[in-house]
This record gives C-alpha cells, structure tokens and sequence, in this order.
C-alpha cells in the first residue's frame, strides 16, 4: 500500500476539485475523451499528461514524471 497519491489520484482529485469530467477536460486539453479514460485506468502516457497538466493546473513536467517516481526510503529508528 503507498501513503503517496498515484498519477491517476493526482488526476482525478485535479479534476473533481475544478468540477470538470473527462469531457470537458478533453476539450481543454485538445484530445479525445479515450485518452484521459486511459489514464484514470492507469494506462500511463507522458504526452498526454502533459497536455492534461495545465488545464488541471499542475505542472507538465511534474506529471508526467510521476508514474515513475519513488519516494527515497526513511529508516523508521526503533
């Protein structure tokens, strides 16, 4: 289990707390309803996160890094 948000939270909280559903961020972001239904589903695409980011008000290149990134490990004393 990850305490960090994955891509496809980060997306959808994105959108929820703009009010927008995958219609109208498909307008905004110029491509097809497909697209932003793959990555809901987690089917991961660095070209269409970055077209989505701005339109949810993330950054392009912090998005689409995201389905690769892994926290750096904390030892935990005890």
């Amino acid at each position: 289990m990850s305490l960090e948000d994955e891509v496809t939270d980060v997306v959808a909280k994105a959108m929820m707390g703009l009010g927008m559903d995958a219609g109208a961020l498909s307008d905004k972001a110029g491509i097809g309803v497909a697209e932003i239904d793959g990555i809901l589903r987690g089917e991961f695409n660095g070209d269409i996160l970055r077209k989505i980011a701005t339109p949810l008000g993330l950054d392009p290149g912090a998005l689409a890094a995201l389905p690769g990134y892994l926290p750096a490990k904390q030892e935990i004393p005890g």
